[in-house]
């Protein structure tokens, strides 16, 4: 037998392998492989759903958490909200202009004191207003709505009890999609800060009256530069100088300073500063018009939290009329003083004359009772008549010389 040829092998072979058509000749074969590969794909569809269906329901659920989540911080911020405007009174809203309706928050209710089953609108607002500012607020509403503009303005509130709130009211503006004006502000309760300053201006006022009725006036003066930083109304007048204007320079101020009383009101401001210490004293000052006046004042140092000075507080009070009491006092005594020398030296002169009225009685009683004996001895004695008319002659010249002009003495 001869030797085959490779190559008619090699067809034979692939005559046995293959099909004219290119198809595998074993079909069973390939329906194995077939349904193989479907088993695969639907085990990888079945898989890929279930990831699906996992994925899906964990993100479901990472979604729902996170909503909690987020509804928790939304009610803990709400919550805070709320919080903060009950203590701080303050309320906030909002307004569509179209519609006229409103929104308010727990806050706004309380302040309004409306039921919360109550639907707020501008009408309801006007209700509470006083009528006094009613007005005023309808006015601002109207111009706010046609305008669309920003607004703040403050009124009163009358409650059902009657009693009056103030209420301070800003809104913002913004425009929506189609074009319409809405409003969100806030709403304040100020009727505490009212009254509180409704009774810083009694004081205020009972403080000037009583400065106005004691002439004291309170000052406060930075020690650096000596500017003023607070004359009150009575200072100024006490002064002299017009509280309308800027307050006066310190050089304004010394000049006021009587100029014999310059040195020592000096003085006594640069010892203070030197030994951070408080002053008092009295000087006189002259106004512009000549009037002099009396000063009483007294000062007090302050001092920063480094404990260095910084200003002086104090006040001044007129004592002028108390100068004059005191001098017109002093005239008194001065004058009670010589009348009590007057009256002494009065006193004794109407001693004096007493005494010499209570001696000469005694004397001119003797003197009387002497010449009667020297008369009665002439009488009953012609024989010595010269004798007799020597007495009597000498009796008349001591009457002469003593100031006894009786000529004829009684008859005892």
């Amino acid at each position: 037998m001869g030797a085959r040829d490779p190559r008619h092998a090699l067809h034979q072979h692939g005559r046995r392998q293959f099909h004219p058509s290119g198809m595998p000749v074993d079909l069973s074969h390939a329906v194995s492989i077939s349904a193989l590969g479907t088993a695969g794909i639907v085990a990888v569809t079945f898989i890929v759903l279930g990831l699906a269906l996992l994925t899906s329901s964990v993100d479901r659920r990472f979604a729902a958490q996170t909503l909690e989540v987020q509804e928790k911080k939304l009610q803990q911020s709400e919550a805070y909200l709320s919080e903060a405007q009950r203590l701080s009174h303050t309320g906030s809203f909002g307004w569509r202009v179209s519609t006229g309706d409103m929104i308010w928050s727990e806050e706004t209710f309380r302040i309004f004191q409306c039921d919360r089953t109550t639907n707020p609108t501008v009408e309801v607002v006007l209700q509470r207003v006083h009528p006094e500012d009613a007005a005023l607020v309808k006015q601002t509403i109207e111009r706010a709505s046609q305008d669309g503009k920003d607004f703040d303005h403050e009124y009163r509130l009358v409650m059902p009890d009657r009693s009056v709130k103030y209420v301070h009211v800003v809104a913002h503006s913004l425009s929506d999609e189609s074009g319409g004006i809405e409003f969100f502000g806030a709403v304040m309760d100020t009727t505490e800060s009212h009254r509180v300053e409704e009774a810083l201006r009694r004081s205020e006022s009972y403080l000037a009256e009583a400065q106005r009725l004691t002439h004291t006036g309170s000052w406060a003066w930075q020690v650096a530069g000596s500017v003023a930083l607070h004359l009150s109304e009575e200072w100024y007048r006490l002064y002299g100088f017009d509280p309308e204007k800027s307050p006066p320079t310190r050089e304004e101020r010394v000049q006021r300073v009587h100029p014999e009383d310059r040195a020592k009101w000096q003085g006594a401001v640069d010892r203070a500063i030197a030994e951070t210490s408080g002053f008092e004293m009295e000087f006189r000052i002259l106004l512009p018009d000549g009037t002099v006046k009396y000063i009483h004042t007294v000062g007090h140092p302050v001092l920063n939290a480094s404990g260095d000075l910084v200003e002086f507080v104090g006040s001044s009070t007129d004592i002028t009329e108390r100068k004059r009491a005191e001098e017109a006092l002093e005239a008194l005594r001065q004058a009670q003083a010589d009348l009590a020398r007057v009256n002494r030296v009065t006193t004794m002169g109407e001693l004096t004359a007493s005494l010499a009225h209570e001696v000469n009685q005694p004397i001119a009683a003797a003197v009387t009772n002497a010449n009667t004996c020297l008369a009665m001895a002439y009488a009953r004695s012609p024989r010595s008549g010269r004798g007799a008319r020597g007495c009597h002659e000498n009796r008349e010249r001591r009457n002469a010389s003593s100031g006894n002009h009786q000529s004829n003495p009684p008859a005892l």
